[in-house]
């Protein structure tokens, strides 16, 4: 299929040829007909993507300060690769677009192959032949309603929610600054609240285009007196609501807004950006400020749009998808005049003309719209042309999830190795796939997985997708007879880890897990210094986590916590230093400001290890520290010897008074040599995990335990199983 992308590094739109997205048990596939290019939004992505590094940092200085963070935990070097690798990665346009429902996924129960419907939300409404759609953001479209005028319903739920907030009653007076698209809606949805609206805008054709749709008065704000007429118009009493739907200065247009509205009034916003709103007039008149956010409630909850978990009507009367309803309604009562502002119809093959358009104001416009073919393919797999060449690599590698992680730290060194040949990449977002297989000349893309794992020319799969699936594809890789590098965590729970298990003893195909702290050359240097000891260690680490919000997909079932997906590096560190296996491990947490977290996705504890030689180990795990502060810790004591390691950075052991210090320029926190190590192993007579499946059996097992621990307040064993070698 075909899709609008853009490239944020240098701003060029492109139509490329993706597979077809992934369903999913709770959304349905849409084949689209038309979808509605937001001008002001798409307009600010666009020239946002535009503009130089320079002007890209000012705009965001919040991606700076992350920057800065990094620059102190990785080093320079590393840190100017990942903002490069993320700067060229594409972007998707499009967030409301009508279509044809395809295929349904397995928990659908509202919508039915043949419903036409809208769609609201980036990707999954994309400029996009075809789009996966959660079920609570589509809503169909009405008998008699046309889907380039339906393709409008998420935008008109952006600007009826902003009248909710309003809290228009019958007869007030509100004013609308700003009559672009949304602009236009919200001045009709006011209208139909039974308000009088005030219009402010700078270009004519849109004031008078506002008039035609039922606005009584509106100013020029470049040559009108706005304050006065706007006293006029309410006499004298204060607009008694100010919706702002501008995306010029905010400042400047919050302060206007502030000195039209009457006391104790609302003003709404709608859009991005940074809020700055003058304090004389929001104070003097006590103005309620809201910030209105997209759709409705729901917009950004990921139960509400992943698990189609709605919120009751009687509760929440009006949900993001119930306001796409409430204006496709109005549509079809022919209570919304689209006359007019439909400006301009381009087919998918001409967007760029649209943007274009957009960005030289070479015409007047409003309301934009793609239109598709009937013809699309579903094809889940893309070959790419310029990756048909075969190589005599021995190691023909398919990747399963392709995410930032993957390819800032695997798929590089792997790509670099002569013995090594890229031949296929599969995630869920068909866009991802083609640009990762473009960036890293992967022979084709897939949103199939098993597309990769059933290819016969593939002998080694690497898994990089979210947590919860690891188990499932590195199993069925196993039976594919493949050899397997799966990211951490290996399982998220028991009963994923048995069945991993299971797989190893009977297929014999290598298993590796992501644990590349044991790799560092740090850590080497550790385990040599201790290399002759005849006592126990005594082990303590921390780690400065910094903060996740619970919303974050690493606290979500997908993620398993951190303790099941971050916990486990430092327990296999552990067992790599000790040479023995854990046996015992206790566990308690902070309990304070997050006392209503699950305790399995608590992020800040205290963990105790004992292992079978009788070394101990102790683990503060935190989110409470500050980012800019060294993130992990290593103190290791034994026979009168102490080794410090300091953020991979900084090295000190210490031994009968002498100190030998190393010191790197950037973090090492040993993924290149794990990596290399992991194709050394495949390329020997007969492979073998460089980490024994045993320990990392006890690895995984012991990060349930200490959720076990947590739990009960009591210590747990750690029980042996024997596994393949």
């Amino acid at each position: 299929m075909k899709q609008i992308m853009q490239n944020y590094k240098t701003g060029e739109l492109d139509i490329k040829d993706v597979p077809a997205p992934l369903l999913t048990g709770h959304s349905v596939l849409v084949k689209n007909m038309a979808s509605l290019i937001s001008a002001g939004t798409e307009k600010t992505k666009v020239d946002t993507a535009r503009m130089n590094l320079v002007n890209k940092a000012r705009n965001r200085p919040d991606l700076v300060r992350q920057v800065v963070t990094n620059v102190q935990q990785e080093g320079l070097v590393p840190t100017v690769k990942k903002v490069l690798n993320k700067l060229d990665t594409p972007v998707s346009l499009g967030y409301s677009s009508c279509g044809e429902v395809i295929a349904v996924g397995s928990e659908v129960k509202v919508l039915k192959v043949g419903d036409c419907v809208v769609c609201a939300g980036e990707i999954s409404a994309a400029h996009a032949q075809l789009v996966t759609t959660p079920q609570n953001l589509c809503a169909v479209v009405p008998w008699g309603v046309k889907p380039q005028e339906a393709t409008y319903a998420p935008v008109g739920a952006i600007g009826l929610q902003a009248v909710r907030l309003a809290g228009i009653e019958l007869g007030q007076r509100i004013a609308v600054i700003g009559l672009g698209l949304i602009g236009q809606l919200i001045v009709q949805l006011a209208q139909s609240s039974g308000a009088d609206v005030f219009g402010i805008e700078i270009d004519p054709s849109k004031l008078e285009l506002a008039k035609k749709m039922g606005m009584r008065a509106g100013v020029n704000q470049l040559t009108d007196p706005v304050a006065a007429m706007a006293n006029d118009f309410t006499d004298g009493l204060g607009m008694d609501a100010v919706i702002v739907a501008a995306a010029s200065d905010q400042e400047k247009t919050l302060d206007l807004a502030g000195s039209i509205c009457r006391e104790k009034g609302r003003v709404v916003l709608l859009g991005a950006g940074d809020i700055h709103a003058p304090r004389l007039h929001y104070y003097q008149k006590e103005i309620n400020l809201v910030v209105s956010r997209a759709f409705g409630p729901g917009s950004y909850d990921s139960n509400y749009i992943a698990d189609s978990q709605d919120y009751p009507p009687g509760y929440v009367r009006w949900t993001a998808q119930r306001n796409m309803q409430t204006f496709l309604h109005l549509l079809g009562q022919k209570k919304i005049n689209l006359e007019g502002i439909t400006t301009h119809t381009f087919p998918l093959e001409r967007a760029a003309e649209a943007y274009d358009m957009i960005n030289t104001n070479s015409s007047p416009y409003v309301g934009i719209i793609l239109t598709y073919d009937d013809t699309v393919s579903l094809a889940r797999k893309v070959v790419r042309a310029q990756g048909l060449m075969e190589s005599a690599a021995n190691i023909k590698v398919g990747f399963v999830g392709a995410g930032s992680f993957a390819q800032n730290y695997l798929i590089p060194p792997l790509k670099k190795h002569p013995k090594v040949q890229l031949v296929g990449v599969a995630t869920a977002k068909g866009m991802t796939a083609r640009n990762t297989a473009d960036k890293f000349a992967f022979q084709y893309c897939s949103t199939d997985a098993s597309e990769i794992i059933q290819d016969a020319r593939i002998n080694t799969v690497v898994i990089a997708t979210r947590h919860n699936l690891h188990a499932r594809f590195l199993i069925e890789a196993l039976k594919a007879g493949k050899h397997v590098f799966v990211e951490k965590p290996l399982a998220v729970n028991a009963e994923q880890l048995e069945e991993v298990i299971q797989a190893l003893e009977q297929y014999p195909g290598m298993l590796m897990v992501g644990f590349n702290r044991r790799f560092s050359p740090f850590v080497e240097k550790i385990e040599a210094f201790f290399s002759n000891r005849s006592g126990p260690l005594v082990m303590d680490y921390r780690v400065n986590a910094g903060y996740l919000p619970a919303e974050h997909w690493a606290n979500t079932e997908e993620g398993g916590g951190r303790i099941v997906g971050e916990v486990c590096h430092f327990i296999d560190l552990f067992q790599f230093l000790a040479k023995s296996p854990p046996v015992r491990v206790y566990a308690d947490v902070a309990r304070g400001s997050d006392s209503n977290k699950p305790l399995e996705l608590t992020d800040n504890l205290s963990v105790i290890v004992t292992f079978q030689d009788g070394s101990m180990a102790n683990l503060v795990y935190t989110s409470l520290g500050d980012m800019s502060y060294s993130r992990e810790r290593l103190e290791v004591y034994c026979g009168q010897s102490i080794a410090v390691l300091d953020n991979y950075k900084k090295l000190s052991l210490v031994r009968m008074g002498k100190s030998e210090n190393f010191t790197l320029f950037s973090r090492d926190m040993g993924i290149d040599r794990e990596v290399a190590t992991f194709v050394d192993a495949l390329l020997s007579d007969h492979p073998k995990s460089p980490i024994p499946p045993q320990e990392l059996y006890l690895t995984t097992l012991c990060t349930f335990k200490i959720l076990e621990a947590i739990r009960t307040g009591k210590a747990q064993e750690i029980a042996w199983k024997a596994t393949r070698t």
